[in-house]
């Protein structure tokens, strides 16, 4: 009798041990991936020259150029917050695969008619020229306004100028071959479909010998009857931002595993090509009087702590932490004023490791890539073994 019980024991035991590995063993995917790092500073400063990024042999950056919004004060589109270059004399150089993005706001498509909407690719296409012409000439000229259809090179340029800017013209051309993929960012809805969608259209056009890729938020991925299906090559899956932060409690807004897999099918079967963008970032969100005031950069929190008293009253959550502002502070386009509450969210990059491993199994692009938002390098060193871990896993 004694030997049989030790026997059952050992098969137990076994048995247990086999389980336990089979958990924690990865799923391998069909398809492997490449990677990238969304870059979406205002100021340039090139990757390549960090050794800290060098480490993860990446094959994408896709770099935020300038951002396209509506101006009620001038009654039509303008580009804002453009890259800036001052002081840059890299350029893209050791960059593999960069890919301009274009943020535009919901708002302007709101605004445009059929007629702008398929003339904006070509302003933006004169802004990205613009772009490059300042990064090989210090000169910041002014943001052009895009209005009527003007040519930016008649506009900002005057005839002793036009020489220069010829001799510059073979070099930008090189710059504006140097990309194959452009990819176009807007959180798009019912009503905006159709002019964004036109819009979308003429820059197939416009940029005849480019990927023409957009993003896709998580809402219109599931319900694409009622959001459609952007006329891209490809989309850009955006695996965050699920939650509201409008208010100072619920779930984290930028990532929970949980309620990102309410919108992804037992398999992809959406009618366009899908990279997937996966976060690895934090931000903080102030609240006054109980209303959104301001987000903001969550390394401020750990530079200035002495202004912050974390409340004793915390979410079950651990990524999510909540403060008190202790006295009036300014900083750099923020203001928090004595008893503003303060939200922190992180992101569990353990559990962004487990949405990618899902997204390999339900992945049907044969050529997918894993994008990670946002390179920020002092978090990329911090964060190196998580991040590999990431890319390892898709």
């Amino acid at each position: 009798m004694r030997r049989i019980f030790i026997f059952l024991v050992i098969v137990s035991c076994c048995f247990s041990c086999e389980n336990q590995s089979s958990k924690n063993k990865k799923l391998i995917p069909k398809f492997k991936a490449e990677h990238g790092f969304y870059a979406w500073k205002t100021n340039w400063r090139n990757p390549a020259d960090d050794p800290n990024f060098a480490q993860f042999k990446t094959n994408h950056l896709y770099v935020r150029m300038f951002d396209v919004e509506w101006s009620d004060e001038l009654d039509c589109v303008v580009p804002v917050s453009p890259l800036n270059f001052e002081n840059t004399v890299d350029d893209f150089n050791g960059i593999q695969n960069f890919v301009p993005v274009i943020y535009i706001t919901n708002e302007t498509f709101k605004h445009l008619s059929d007629s702008a909407a398929k003339q904006l690719p070509q302003q933006i296409y004169q802004k990205l020229r613009i772009l490059f012409y300042q990064m090989n000439d210090q000169n910041q000229y002014e943001d052009y306004v895009y209005k009527d259809g003007e040519d930016p090179y008649q506009i900002l340029y005057p005839e002793l100028e036009v020489k220069k800017f010829k001799n510059l013209d073979s070099l930008v051309d090189n710059y504006m071959s140097c990309f194959n993929e452009i990819q176009f960012d807007c959180d798009w809805t019912p009503s905006t479909k159709e002019k964004y969608f036109t819009f979308l259209l003429a820059c197939k056009k416009r940029f005849n010998d480019k990927t023409i890729s957009a993003t896709i938020r998580l809402y219109p991925f599931k319900y694409r009857k009622e959001m459609g299906v952007p006329p891209v090559d490809k989309g850009m899956l955006m695996c965050y931002n699920v939650g509201n932060i409008q208010h100072n409690d619920g779930i984290n807004s930028i990532f929970d595993l949980k309620e990102i897999q309410k919108y992804l099918p037992a398999k992809f079967n959406y009618p366009l090509p899908l990279d997937y963008a996966l976060p690895i970032f934090s931000w903080g969100a102030s609240y006054r009087n109980g209303q959104l005031n301001a987000l903001f950069d969550a390394s401020i929190l750990e530079d200035y702590a002495f202004n912050f008293e974390k409340n004793k009253q915390q979410d079950s959550d651990e990524s999510v932490m909540k403060f008190t502002v202790l006295s009036n502070y300014s900083f750099t386009n923020l203001t928090l004023k004595e008893g503003d509450q303060v939200r922190k969210e992180t992101v569990d990059l353990k559990s962004v490791e487990k949405l990618t491993e899902i997204l390999g199994q339900k992945n049907t692009n044969p050529n997918p890539r894993v994008i990670l938002y946002q390179l920020d390098h002092s978090k990329i060193e911090i964060n190196a073994k998580e991040i590999k871990s990431i890319f390892a896993t898709f």
